[in-house]
């Protein structure tokens, strides 16, 4: 590495601050966005890139199933009765998927970070979850 590259503790957490308050940087997202998705192409190896081809529709299929069977609404529901996180067994009895289905799908949802994985089983909604709520995208992702 040469003296002029920074090292890769402080790209990790110049990131993390990206991330923990991204309106601050808001006026250079294109950027970052951009120098982001380049490292991720620069970084990952050739079968990861396969990974992302193969399965480059997965996560719009995940989000219509979800939003099918009201999965991410019922979600939100669950946070507006106080009750911030929902298992996938309360999930599977109001929706009638089995729940380890429900689990295999909420936990790839989570790594997508359309949803937040808090504990085994127990899943909550974030930004993005109430983003796939809105019309744009209930009456956009259709197969």
């Amino acid at each position: 590495m040469s003296s002029a590259a920074a090292s890769p503790s402080t790209i990790i957490q110049q990131l993390k601050k990206v991330v923990e308050n991204p309106e601050l940087y808001r006026a250079h997202r294109h950027e970052i966005m951009s120098l982001a998705y380049r490292v991720e192409v620069e970084l990952q190896s050739p079968f990861a890139l396969f990974q992302g081809l193969i399965h480059a529709a997965m996560p719009l299929v995940a989000v219509r199933v979800c939003q099918q069977h009201k999965i991410l609404q019922i979600m939100l529901e669950n946070v507006g009765k106080g009750q911030p996180a929902t298992s996938t067994a309360s999930l599977a009895q109001d929706t009638g998927i089995n729940e380890h289905g429900l689990e295999a799908l909420l936990e790839f949802m989570a790594a997508r970070h359309f949803v937040d994985h808090i504990s085994a089983n127990e899943f909550a909604p974030n930004k993005l979850t109430r983003l796939l709520l809105t019309p744009l995208f209930v009456d956009g992702v259709l197969l």
